[in-house]
């Protein structure tokens, strides 16, 4: 699995305990791919745990996430048919997030949990990064990878899939980017 996250989401030290945090789940050393930051201009901190496979966690705002998984899909284009993305970032609106992404009906989305607020007369789904000192773990965190920490699933990838939400269920939720009367 490979982590994306948005340089302006975490500073070295809190990339630092992201890291350390998801070893610890993972049961594995995380290590930084320094080389592709280099590449990406520094727009965002890349780390994996070792395994090439075509699992991504992302990390930032909705912006971020589009552009990333744009990226990963060109990139990974004739590797692989699908993807399984992790995102903690408001995904704003079903439709405009899965048809700016270019997600395919193959690729697994789970998102961290959204919220419908209303801004400024549009409903727009969003999440909270709680902030490190809320979260004590060392590093702004969302509500689903908080959960982490007391989810019992055994396996990994069991618990993210049980810490986070699949994309389609916000599909007919009936949030739409549409003005409130």
């Amino acid at each position: 699995m490979r982590w994306l996250i948005r340089s302006k989401i975490d500073g070295e030290g809190e990339l630092q305990k992201r890291m350390e945090f998801y070893s610890q789940f993972r049961k594995r050393e995380l290590i930084r791919e320094l080389e592709l930051e280099a590449r990406l201009d520094g727009w965002c901190h890349v780390f994996n745990d070792g395994n090439e496979d075509n699992r991504y966690m992302l990390v930032g705002h909705t912006d971020f996430a589009v552009q990333a998984i744009r990226l990963i899909k060109q990139l990974n284009q004739r590797r692989y048919r699908y993807h399984k993305f992790f995102i903690c970032a408001c995904i704003m609106s079903y439709e405009i997030f899965y048809s700016e992404s270019y997600l395919s009906t193959l690729d697994e989305v789970y998102v961290t949990e959204q919220v419908l607020e209303d801004i400024e007369d549009t409903l727009y789904y969003t999440c909270e990064f709680l902030d490190k000192a809320s979260t004590r773990i060392g590093f702004g965190a969302t509500k689903s990878e908080l959960r982490l920490l007391t989810s019992e699933a055994k396996s990994f990838y069991g618990n993210l899939k049980r810490c986070f939400v699949p994309l389609g269920e916000y599909r007919n939720a009936g949030a739409t980017t549409r003005t409130v009367i």
